[in-house]
């Protein structure tokens, strides 16, 4: 029997990485889930989608209503949160950028690069664009990132991250006001 279930939930102040540690740790343990495999698999989430997620961790003890709210909103809502928790699929994410790891058309530099990628959307679920101009990133190329993808393909890998980023955003989200 869980004793600490009776005592209040809400904290002052949200310990976000306690609480990032224990929904990994679920969400792990939970991976069979249909929303949570459509967020592995960079499949487009729903509203639904959303609601299966909060309710799997509240069920888990991960947090309550209020503090799943709050963690949501440090990273621009839960289905991004959840992903940065669980990362993407490796198979998923080589669909999206096997392409350029073909060595007959791309340099070396340009194939570590591009793995760099698919490291770290394999484990954090999400790369910013701007992150292609930053460490490790610059490490493995120290010139401009534009020479090194010329010809719009620097503009296709960053519209694949950000279409990575969107499909954990639900369509019917409508904007408020």
């Amino acid at each position: 029997e869980n004793e600490s279930s009776t005592l209040p939930t809400h904290e002052p102040g949200l310990n976000i990485d306690r609480l990032r540690d224990r929904a990994r740790t679920y969400l792990n343990d939970h991976r069979n889930h249909l929303a949570v495999q459509k967020l592995m698999r960079n499949q487009q989430l729903t509203e639904a989608d959303l609601d299966a997620l909060k309710n799997i961790l509240i069920d888990g003890g991960v947090g309550d209503d209020q503090t799943i709210q709050a963690a949501a909103k440090t990273a621009d809502g839960l289905g991004l949160f959840v992903r940065s928790l669980i990362g993407l699929d490796r198979a998923a994410v080589m669909e999206l950028f096997g392409e350029y790891l073909d060595e007959s058309r791309f340099s070396a530099v340009q194939i570590e690069f591009v793995r760099q990628i698919v490291n770290e959307l394999s484990t954090n679920g999400i790369v910013e664009r701007g992150r292609l101009f930053e460490e490790p990133y610059t490490d493995i190329y120290s010139g401009d990132v534009f020479e090194l993808f010329p010809g719009g393909a620097l503009a296709t890998i960053g519209a694949r991250l950000d279409e990575v980023k969107e499909r954990a955003v639900p369509v019917d989200a409508e904007p408020t006001g």
